[in-house]
């Protein structure tokens, strides 16, 4: 585990690895919303969903089911690293 990265959270939206254990990572995250569900609810917060499983499995001393990948060999995520955005007050009623 490298605790000195500065990325401190696991990213729901990016994941890979050999479909099984996906597969089982994904039922566990459904499963524990309860009831018999085969999909997220609209609106749901996976990110915090899988946080919770995560600190559950940890609580249990059950292993993880997967990696973060803190050297960015996969995925890094840039948006909004450093603000680029300008913002301007606009009257308009429709988004330009």
């Amino acid at each position: 585990v490298d605790v000195e990265t500065p990325w401190r959270y696991p990213n729901a939206g990016c994941m890979c690895g050999r479909a099984e254990p996906v597969l089982k990572l994904l039922e566990e995250l459904l499963a524990g919303l309860g009831g018999d569900r085969d999909e997220f609810p609209e609106g749901y917060n996976d990110q915090g969903r899988l946080h919770e499983h995560l600190l559950e499995l940890g609580e249990r001393g059950d292993p993880l089911p997967c990696l973060v990948d803190s050297r960015c060999g996969i995925f890094q995520c840039l948006y909004e690293r450093e603000p680029q955005w300008v913002l301007e007050a606009c009257d308009a009623i429709v988004p330009r």
